[in-house]
């Protein structure tokens, strides 16, 4: 169970924390403003970040020992629009190997990203060594040559056959000959947690590259899991078989840097009164 606690002699009585709070925790009372239904919260942490006073602690954390929300901290339009408008799907990457203090740090703040419920479902695991990573993409590759045997359609549709041929001529379209791989997972069906998996690693995504990190989807492996005939490419991530990838990514330090940024076709926007 969260823990919500209220410091009644420095506690306002606004009732912001009533307002903002979505599971109705927090009710007032003769004493002040309590926490009435404890059973109710879900840790998202609202009442905490908006408590005018700092009277409220969450889980032990007390509002003096947070970190501060500052706008002034905030990126400028500029600013936001190199790291948005920048970001590219990284392919080419040096072997430089990302240090795991600085993976971390991106893990940290991917970590913020918000998920349904404030249930955080998700798993991270992190294959730090090249030579597993490039075993993960053979895995898939052996898939795919699995499924070019079956005759499954897909396989004509995403042109397995092309993409064995080239792996078998020294090639890795799978990996890109990534130095890491970071999988989001979760153990069990992904049905109700698959969007927190895109939500965390597209944060991550984006953080990786505000810190100098070049990342890209590692799409094929997620084709692959999520198959019944695809276990053993869990087995090569280090997963159990019941366990479900909700993301994954590519990443190490891009060997090229972006000069500009292409052009997109805008997404259709219908406004309505």
């Amino acid at each position: 169970m969260k823990s919500v606690l209220i410091d009644q002699k420095t506690c306002s009585s606004c009732q912001r924390c009533i307002q903002l709070c979505p599971t109705s925790v927090l009710r007032t009372s003769g004493s002040g403003i309590v926490a009435q239904y404890p059973e109710r919260c879900i840790g998202c942490g609202q009442c905490f970040a908006f408590c005018p006073t700092g009277s409220i602690s969450l889980n032990g954390l007390r509002a003096a020992d947070a970190i501060a929300c500052n706008s002034a901290d905030l990126p400028a339009e500029h600013a936001l629009r190199s790291l948005l408008q920048g970001r590219r799907s990284i392919r080419r990457y040096r072997t430089e190997p990302v240090p795991r203090a600085v993976i971390g740090k991106a893990l940290e703040l991917a970590g913020h990203a918000p998920s349904g419920g404030n249930l955080r479902p998700l798993r991270w695991t992190v294959v730090h060594n090249s030579e597993r990573v490039h075993s993960v993409a053979a895995a898939v590759v052996a898939w795919m040559r699995s499924e070019l045997d079956s005759g499954n359609p897909l396989s004509l549709v995403l042109n397995y056959a092309g993409l064995v041929a080239s792996w078998d001529k020294g090639n890795d379209p799978v990996m890109r000959g990534a130095p890491h791989l970071v999988i989001a997972h979760y153990p069990g069906p992904a049905a109700q947690t698959m969007h927190a998996g895109v939500i965390a690693c597209t944060t991550l995504e984006l953080a990786f590259a505000g810190l100098g990190i070049g990342s890209c989807w590692a799409g094929f492996l997620m084709i692959a899991a999520a198959a019944p005939s695809g276990k053993a490419v869990l087995q090569a991530c280090g997963l159990d078989e019941d366990s479900s990838i909700l993301g994954g990514l590519m990443f190490g330090y891009p060997a090229e840097t972006p000069l500009r940024v292409p052009p997109r076709k805008p997404y259709p926007v219908e406004w309505t009164s």
